[in-house]
């Protein structure tokens, strides 16, 4: 997965209070630290690494990928989980394509697991949406952003 983020890597975080926060959960750990730390802090560290500079994001997305695949959910968040997994990849093909650019075909095999396996993670399509027509949606937007 390569080394761990440098200062260098994070520039100058805290002029950005998103950014600031990220680094404030991440810096210094690795990826294999922070799995537990997901089960821990949850939902709160998925949104804090859409908002993390490019390099530090190449990082830390796999070790969320990671968890997502793992199942080691805490009690009742796993589609909270895997429905933020989804929408994350979505907001940043559309909002910021080049952030994922790099990464983006490491994480399809486990957008496609997550999309295909909507029931294992208790989330239901009234409530999450359809995980099938997420992943069409990643695909279609990849497409277009020609990352695929």
């Amino acid at each position: 997965m390569g080394n761990i983020p440098s200062e260098e890597d994070w520039g100058e975080y805290w002029k950005d209070l998103d950014q600031k926060s990220a680094y404030g959960s991440f810096f210094g750990r690795s990826n294999e630290q922070l799995q537990s730390q997901f089960h821990k802090d949850g939902i709160e560290l998925v949104y804090e690494i859409r908002f993390m500079p490019k390099r530090v994001f190449d990082y830390y997305v796999l070790g969320l990928r990671d968890f997502i695949i793992s199942g080691d959910f805490p009690d009742h968040e796993a589609a909270d989980f895997s429905s933020c997994f989804l929408d994350m990849v979505i907001y940043l093909l559309e909002h910021d394509p080049q952030m994922i650019s790099s990464r983006i075909k490491d994480l399809t095999p486990a957008l496609k697991y997550v999309a295909d396996n909507q029931k294992i993670y208790d989330a239901p399509v009234d409530i999450y949406g359809d995980f099938s027509e997420k992943f069409i949606k990643i695909k279609k937007l990849c497409k277009l952003n020609k990352l695929d």
